[in-house]
């Protein structure tokens, strides 16, 4: 084949990885199969994949600074404000929602990205429950330590079960804090 056929060839791998139309590792198995396994990364290439990377970081952190602004005004608007209360709580758990399909999604990628997800989602299901405790059992205690355990089993759950040890920490040691001042208050 001569050269200005490959070079159009491989121009047009190369559009086909950048605008993800083919999985990258198809690309550069063609890209090697058409330079006779003579292929390198071009600086192009490497710009472009550079390129990439930079928008898709980019991205990912604007759309985690918007999450974390949005969570910490939903649990503001839970506790702060008197009207609307349960459509604030509604939209907690919404976004609780949307951050654990995020956080499955992204955790492939950009594994830290995944615990920043993580937690922020741990915290709006702990604000949810105490926000429920708090409004519609106003003077049961009991109830809002069972809450309160509910939390920390469930974070001690979901570290053992997902190998996070920092769920696995937070929620054996709330738990053990939590029972520790009930006994407390007991005695």
């Amino acid at each position: 084949m001569s050269k200005p056929r490959k070079q159009i060839i491989l121009n047009e791998i190369l559009f086909w990885k950048q605008n993800k139309l083919l999985p990258e590792h198809y690309c550069d198995f063609l890209a090697t199969l058409y330079t006779e396994g003579e292929h390198e990364e071009t600086e192009k290439e490497k710009k472009a994949k550079q390129a990439i990377l930079a928008k898709e970081k980019r991205t990912n952190g604007i759309m985690t600074f918007f999450l974390a602004i949005l969570s910490i005004f939903s649990i503001i608007a839970m506790f702060a404000l008197t009207t609307y209360t349960a459509i604030y709580a509604i939209i907690a758990a919404a976004i609780t929602a949307f951050l654990f399909i995020r956080a499955s999604v992204i955790a492939l990628k950009h594994p830290s990205l995944a615990v920043v997800y993580h937690i922020m989602a741990a915290l709006l299901i702990f604000a949810i429950t105490i926000y429920l405790s708090v409004t519609y059992f106003p003077k049961n205690d009991t109830l809002l330590f069972i809450a309160l355990l509910f939390n920390c089993a469930l974070w001690l759950l979901a570290g053992i079960q997902r190998k996070l040890l920092y769920f696995t920490l937070s929620g054996a040691l709330a738990g053990i804090i939590v029972i520790g001042y009930w006994v407390y208050l007991v005695l």
